[in-house]
């Protein structure tokens, strides 16, 4: 793994969290460094970098308005870090992160009541709240990233299971650099009270958004869950590639 990567990556270092402090470009390097920082477990940085391989193997896809575009993934950083911790309340959040979300048109009183309400700027979450309503029915909601740590018997058995790295090239490539995204889980035969919603902003210029969702229901079990994502207009060119999986047990 490069030094100079991790040295730059520091998430101790503000200057981490600039758009252009993180490489432009996508090779092993890059993917190590985004698991590095991450501090994830090896199983995962090895599921990353077979994703990368997958990815540079496999043609561009033919399908859609793919063919018109000259996506050169080099010209982008992949990864953009928030520099915040995660909010519990909409009261902390920044004002210039809560007027993007504003303008999602999600009215207060239908933040206030939603069971879970994840929104992620750029490649990290900036603002998680889970109520005990869901806690105590054994239902789990939170980011994806936090999944990892504190779920990761769950996580490795089902990432990838549903929509698989060698599915087709972009789904490889959301494998290898993934950041972000909701993580579900419902116990057998219990359903979920209320809506589960996320909402993802791309902000920087030039720059990827992956955020990776895995929604969980056991046998008898029943999630409802809805997300949206947006960029500012003056955020120039983006490219946002996001892989949702969701699995019925039975």
């Amino acid at each position: 793994m490069s030094t100079e990567i991790l040295e730059r990556t520091n998430p101790n270092e503000p200057s981490f969290y600039e758009p252009d402090a993180f490489p432009r470009g996508l090779n092993r390097k890059v993917v190590e460094s985004i698991s590095h920082i991450k501090n994830e477990p090896g199983w995962l940085t090895e599921f990353r970098l077979q994703a990368l391989d997958t990815f540079e193997a496999k043609p561009m896809p033919t399908w859609g308005f793919i063919p018109q575009f000259n996506i050169d993934l080099e010209n982008y950083v992949h990864y953009v870090g928030a520099n915040k911790k995660k909010k519990k309340s909409w009261d902390e959040v920044d004002p210039d992160v809560l007027e993007s979300f504003e303008r999602l048109g999600i009215p207060e009183h239908e933040r206030r009541y939603l069971a879970g309400l994840e929104a992620m700027n750029d490649s990290e979450t900036v603002y998680a709240n889970v109520k005990k309503e869901l806690e105590e029915l054994g239902i789990i909601f939170c980011d994806i990233d936090t999944a990892i740590q504190q779920y990761p018997e769950l996580v490795q058995r089902y990432l990838g299971s549903v929509v698989t790295p060698d599915d087709n090239k972009f789904a490889a490539l959301n494998s290898a650099v993934f950041s972000g995204g909701s993580f579900a889980y419902c116990p057998k035969g219990v359903k979920t009270p209320m809506p589960l919603q996320a909402y993802f902003k791309v902000t920087a210029a030039s720059s990827g958004q992956y955020e990776r969702t895995l929604l969980i229901a056991d046998e008898g079990a029943e999630i409802v869950y809805s997300e949206g994502c947006t960029s500012l207009q003056d955020a120039g060119t983006n490219f946002h590639t996001a892989v949702v999986e969701l699995v019925a047990l039975d």
